[in-house]
């Protein structure tokens, strides 16, 4: 009896984790964030069944000879919800790379040269748009250069 007890309070807090971790997303994220609740809410449920039968709350539902199970219902909306977030992501790569060509980097290296030398995690940061003059970065360990 003593370990059901304690199955079911590390079961609550897992719970509650999962609580805690999707609402920190969806307040760094934004309304990207709000992409995931409809997949969160069931797969949470999913996962803790056991305990939502306790509240006769069933696994499987019988609708007009159809029978729902809730998992699969869950892992369906997962997917969906994945499937929208990746198509989101590939949506603004695009529009990324259309504006490119533009010249419409939200930044760009200053130099009195007609050329600056780059670190390879500024040029990554320049091709995503960021902004490499307000990042902090760990300095380099070696330079190529310095090994010959």
């Amino acid at each position: 009896m003593a370990f059901f007890a304690v199955s079911v309070v590390v079961r609550l807090l897992l719970a509650a984790l999962l609580v805690f971790i999707a609402a920190k997303g969806i307040r760094e994220t934004g309304t990207e964030g709000w992409l995931v609740l409809p997949a969160v809410i069931p797969m949470g449920a999913a996962l803790f069944e056991n305990e939502l039968i306790v509240f006769h709350l069933m696994g499987v539902w019988h609708f007009r000879g159809v029978t729902i199970v809730f998992v699969e219902a869950a892992e369906m909306v997962m997917a969906a919800a994945v499937g929208l977030l990746m198509l989101l992501r590939m949506l603004q790569s695009v529009r990324r790379q259309r504006r490119w060509p533009r010249g419409r980097f939200a930044w760009w290296p200053e130099s009195s040269s007609p050329a600056k030398r780059l670190e390879a995690y500024e040029a990554q940061l320049l091709m995503v748009a960021g902004d490499v003059s307000r990042v902090r970065a760990a300095p380099m360990w070696w330079r190529v250069s310095e090994l010959k």
